[in-house]
């Protein structure tokens, strides 16, 4: 019998349909797909965070405080585990889902699957599949996640939503939900790799999502144009699709010195928000919604004077100066990033 299943057991006390006060829980979404040998990180790129709540507000100070330095596993569960949705279930139907290693293929899940709470949260960090899904029920497998320690406290078990695991053999094709900025542009939505868009897309220097995004927020007419073949319900597919990708905290700012403005634009150069009367404004808050056509204008201008070090970063929602001896931005045109334009390179 498995360390997983002994210890689940152990911990099966009275009155488990009623709702547990403690919970653990995922905090972010898995990719839909994810395939074998590959570090698992949630959809966006990020490590997988895990937490528990319930309780008093004020755990630190009360004994549900050993709670949130306990120890935890990650286990493997089927697909259709709690297909239902409840919002309760008992340890036991939860042990009775955890899936077992196939014959000849050894472990599901390898890697760091013990985790440490602090503060009632761990990150789940060098996890990887070594088997697909293919072989159970629903073809799909949950992450599922236990206290170790029994500490005399009914704590659910957390489940994430169900997901596939391939092999990895198949990611040679894959295109991500969430598409990342170094990821080749082939990879968007409705572009076959070595297809006509990405062949044209490549011939105009746009390797990258980034490049992508780039260009379409410097100017959407040229990079259209490169794509003119592409019916209009394609190029919306591949725009929204490419629009999901994070572009991260750091911004690119530019003062208007005869206006007292100052914009900030993403790292791939959609404006994000400006300051004026020393007041931060999000591009699309009630103020400047009635502007947006001259920010836009203005933010073709500030495309001309941006260089490759970003001199804010996006803090709590507004912008902040990342180094304050930067402060003034760029007021200035520097040496420009390598960017494409829309013409052959």
């Amino acid at each position: 019998m498995s360390f997983s299943i002994v210890c689940c057991r152990a911990r099966i006390v009275k009155k488990q349909s009623l709702t547990p006060t403690y919970k653990l829980s995922f905090v972010n979404n898995l990719s839909d797909q994810i395939f074998t040998k590959r570090e698992i990180r949630a959809a966006d790129g990020a490590p997988i965070k895990i937490t528990i709540t319930g309780g008093d507000s004020n755990w630190q100070f009360s004994s549900s405080a050993r709670l949130h330095s306990a120890r935890a596993k990650i286990v493997v569960l089927d697909g259709d585990f709690n297909a239902d949705n409840h919002e309760v279930w008992t340890s036991e139907e939860f042990c009775n889902h955890i899936v077992r290693p196939r014959d000849k293929i050894g472990v599901v899940l390898a890697g760091d699957l013990e985790l440490k709470l602090k503060n009632g949260e761990a990150y789940l960090e060098n996890a990887t599949f070594v088997d697909n899904s293919r072989f159970t029920r629903s073809g799909k497998f949950r992450l599922g996640v236990m206290l170790i320690d029994n500490l005399g406290e009914r704590v659910q078990e957390g489940i994430s939503e169900p997901f596939s695991v391939k092999d990895r053999r198949g990611e040679e094709f894959q295109k991500r939900e969430i598409p990342r900025l170094d990821d080749e542009v082939w990879r968007l939505q409705k572009i076959a790799k070595n297809g006509v868009y990405h062949v044209e897309l490549k011939r105009n220097g746009i390797h990258t999502v980034e490049h992508f995004l780039k260009l379409y927020y410097k100017d959407e007419k040229a990079l259209r144009n490169i794509l003119r073949n592409a019916p209009q319900l394609v190029w919306t597919t591949i725009v929204d699709h490419a629009k999901k990708c994070d572009p991260g905290r750091a911004l690119y700012s530019h003062f208007l010195k005869d206006k007292d403005i100052r914009l900030y634009f993403s790292s791939v150069g959609q404006i994000v928000g400006a300051t004026i009367a020393n007041q931060y404004h999000a591009f699309n808050d009630g103020y400047l919604a009635q502007n947006k056509s001259l920010l836009e204008q203005w933010s073709k201008d500030a495309y001309e004077c941006m260089t490759n070090q970003p001199d804010y970063e996006m803090y709590n929602s507004e912008p902040r100066p990342i180094d304050c001896s930067t402060f003034q931005g760029f007021t200035t045109c520097g040496s420009k990033s390598t960017e494409p334009t829309g013409k052959k390179m």
